[in-house]
């Protein structure tokens, strides 16, 4: 029997009412009237919607879903201490919208003989052939045991990735298209480590039809996320303008895939 992980956070960070939470979406999308892209990747935040619904909009608005299969959706863990990524262990997400699907097994077929890609034009009797699988295929191709199935206790408290999912739904509609969430723990600030988490993830991110949601609130800052020092180039006089400054140079370094300079 199918499981699925509850809206866990809806009713609180979010609206459970399937009617208000869309016309808070519909409104902010026409307001925002921004035009259709093919979306590689985003970065989204995860606040309650009360704080963060208009910059995510800004993101899901624009986002042309007509050729996307698969959308995968990175977030952190705010409640478990781990230093590895997790994958859930059910098999679809509940939403006010609906369930999405999680691709556990879908329908991409990959040869298991040695043909080259140019050959998959041929008829499928002709080649030996497996149904492709996702999470088992990240899985089997971590050498490095990087990769681990999250709780499903520990799932439901984790609102990172579940503030992504009503949006989702919202814009996928019936379209059969699925996600892949992963929870990305304590992995370090090693470009080596960073690349070994990477590794099986980089045919899927080259897949014009997969699309990555990155969920990150950039700057915490306050006693409570002990972090209170901002460096002094940034010397404005407000404290939200030298914290803007900040995530706007963290922005740019990420633009040009600078790994090494996102850390410094």
């Amino acid at each position: 029997m199918p499981t699925y992980r509850r809206a866990y956070h809806s009713g609180s960070w979010y609206s459970d009412n399937s009617n208000v939470l869309k016309n808070s979406i519909e409104s902010l999308f026409e307001k925002i009237n921004l035009p259709k892209q093919q979306v590689k990747a985003a970065i989204c935040p995860h606040a309650g919607y009360a704080y963060c619904l208009e910059t995510s909009s800004h993101v899901y608005s624009c986002i042309n879903v007509e050729n996307i299969k698969n959308i995968f959706i990175l977030g952190p863990n705010h409640h478990i201490y781990n230093k590895g990524c997790l994958l859930p262990q059910v098999d679809k997400y509940e939403t006010p919208f609906g369930f999405l699907q999680i691709n556990k097994d879908g329908n991409l077929p990959l040869a298991t003989c040695h043909l080259p890609l140019a050959t998959y034009h041929l008829p499928l009797t002709t080649i030996n052939v497996y149904i492709y699988m996702f999470i088992s295929d990240i899985m089997n191709n971590d050498t490095q045991n990087l990769y681990d199935y999250i709780d499903e206790i520990d799932d439901e408290e984790e609102h990172s990735i579940e503030m992504q999912l009503p949006l989702i739904k919202y814009i996928i509609k019936e379209k059969d298209i699925k996600i892949v969430p992963i929870y990305v723990g304590c992995i370090g600030n090693d470009v080596n480590k960073i690349n070994e988490f990477s590794n099986p993830l980089k045919k899927y991110f080259q897949d014009k039809t997969n699309a990555f949601i990155f969920s990150s609130d950039f700057c915490h800052f306050g006693r409570r996320f002990s972090f209170t020092n901002i460096l002094e180039k940034y010397n404005d006089k407000y404290i939200h303008k030298k914290i803007e400054n900040m995530d706007k140079d963290g922005i740019n370094v990420i633009t040009k895939h600078n790994v090494q300079g996102y850390l410094n």
